[in-house]
């Protein structure tokens, strides 16, 4: 999926905000792995968002659809959840719900068809040389936002360079709490080599 520089720039600056303010008001906001809980009461406190954050009953099974935000009539959000999601799946998937709110631009992200949207996002992910609409590009964007905020990219060469280019991705995963599926992707050459021209 094509990306631009610059919304992905953008995205990358929004997530580095989100750190200075965590690292600000959360209790333990110099640990590695960062609370996501703590994540969605900075967005209240001082971030002034009114984000109500939904745990639905509903499996994912093999959906890869995971949770979904919604932007209300009076500017609040709602973020809702799939069951069956491991701890580090659930953090990952609220995290980047979180950004999608902080990302979250009326003419940009939003698509009210829910199910062509997701159908759309479903197929373009898979492929390097699709030309996805707007809000499914959010979609990326708001993952790479997420993954800078719980593993941010210094932190990413830091661990490439201390394991020799041969990562503990398993390790990495436990310290971080971000499914392991992530963590290879994002320390992978292609993706550090994307990164390291952006950040």
């Amino acid at each position: 999926m094509y990306l631009q520089d610059d919304d992905v720039k953008h995205c990358l600056e929004i997530a580095r905000e989100m750190v200075d303010v965590y690292q600000r008001y959360a209790l333990m906001g110099k640990a590695s792995m960062r609370s996501v809980d703590d994540m969605e009461w900075c967005f209240r406190e001082y971030l002034g968002k009114t984000v109500v954050v939904r745990d639905l009953q509903l499996e994912a099974g093999d959906s890869d659809i995971r949770g979904l935000f919604l932007a209300l009539a009076d500017g609040s959000y709602e973020i809702y959840l799939l069951g069956d999601m491991g701890d580090r799946e659930r953090r990952f998937v609220k995290c980047k719900e979180l950004f999608h709110v902080l990302l979250d631009d009326e003419t940009k992200s939003r698509n009210m068809d829910i199910f062509g949207h997701v159908q759309e996002a479903a197929t373009c992910f898979f492929k390097a040389e699709s030309n996805p609409t707007s809000p499914v590009v959010w979609e990326a964007l708001a993952e790479i936002a997420a993954m800078e905020f719980l593993l941010p990219f210094a932190d990413r060469k830091a661990i490439i360079s201390s394991s020799g280019g041969n990562p503990d991705y398993e390790a990495v995963s436990a310290r971080y709490g971000i499914p392991q599926l992530f963590v290879e992707e994002y320390l992978s050459p292609h993706y550090m080599a994307e990164f390291e021209n952006l950040v």
